[in-house]
């Protein structure tokens, strides 16, 4: 699981992160409280990084819908949502990969936090 927002404070606001990478019975978990960074995040993958360890998600194929969803109390954006996509995932420690995989079955989705 992983989620990149914007997230609103007072004065401005952030990009916060939070991943959880369960692996061969271990929890990784990635997250700005913790020194994580979205490096990069768009409608085809992203690329998180904390500390020594990096996950990177490409979106490799799937069908996006177009949802809408609040903004500044109105149904004002989009999200893309795919329900069904084929994603490949690489998850890393320093120089060493821990896994690779591409799963047909995950989900996706994706917004660019324009208003319509």
């Amino acid at each position: 699981m992983l989620s990149i927002a914007t997230i609103p404070m007072a004065r401005g606001s952030f990009t916060g992160c939070i991943c959880a990478v369960c692996y061969k019975g271990r929890e990784y978990r990635l997250a700005t409280y913790r020194g994580a960074r979205a490096k990069y995040w768009s409608g085809d993958g992203a690329v998180i990084g904390q500390g020594k360890y990096r996950l990177e998600i490409k979106l490799l194929e799937g069908q996006s819908h177009p949802l809408r969803a609040p903004l500044q109390g109105s149904m004002g954006r989009i999200i893309h949502e795919s329900l069904c996509s084929k994603l490949h995932f690489c998850f890393r420690y320093e120089n060493d990969t821990i896994f690779e995989h591409t799963d047909c079955c995950a989900s996706f989705e994706y917004s660019n936090e324009n208003s319509i």
